[in-house]
């Protein structure tokens, strides 16, 4: 590694750059995952109550045929870090009404989650209709993907560092 940072020129460090990516996975069917929690919720019922075990086959059965509801409901969504100019505009664009926070709560997430969100691509109104349509759990997830993919390090492969 260190001969060929010696014999890097920019040029050949600039052909190396992109920006940082990341993915999530989230299911957008809050229905479906509140049945998944009732289910949960009485199997353990039964597996407290029931010695040998009666119903559990059933509610196994109910709760795989949920889980791949589920699944056909799980989206990917694939962030791209910003420019540098892009995320200090979007910050200065979304300041924060109060002194204690660097951005504001209230748009800064979406406007946030909207513009590095290259897979699927959403403007700002849909992200925000999809943001109602989740709970604080889903849209938080969202958002920290975005805010990470934007503000974490790139880390160095470990076979790479030694």
């Amino acid at each position: 590694m260190a001969d060929r940072d010696e014999h890097s020129t920019i040029e050949d460090i600039l052909g190396d750059a992109a920006p940082r990516e990341t993915s999530l996975q989230v299911c957008v069917a809050g229905d479906l995952a509140g049945q998944l929690d009732a289910l949960l919720a009485s199997r353990a019922g039964v597996a407290r109550t029931s010695l040998a075990g009666e119903g559990i086959g059933e509610l196994e059965t109910e709760i795989a045929a949920v889980r791949a509801r589920m699944a056909e409901r799980t989206h990917t969504f694939t962030f791209r870090a910003l420019t540098g100019k892009a995320w200090s505009d979007l910050l200065a664009a979304h300041p924060s009404p109060t002194k204690d926070r660097v951005f504001d709560v209230e748009t800064f997430p979406a406007a946030l989650v909207s513009a590095c969100c290259r897979a699927p691509e959403m403007d700002l109104d849909q992200t925000t209709r999809l943001f109602d349509s989740l709970n604080e759990g889903g849209r938080q997830a969202l958002f920290e993907a975005a805010w990470g993919v934007n503000t974490g390090a790139v880390p160095v492969p470990l076979s790479a560092s030694i």
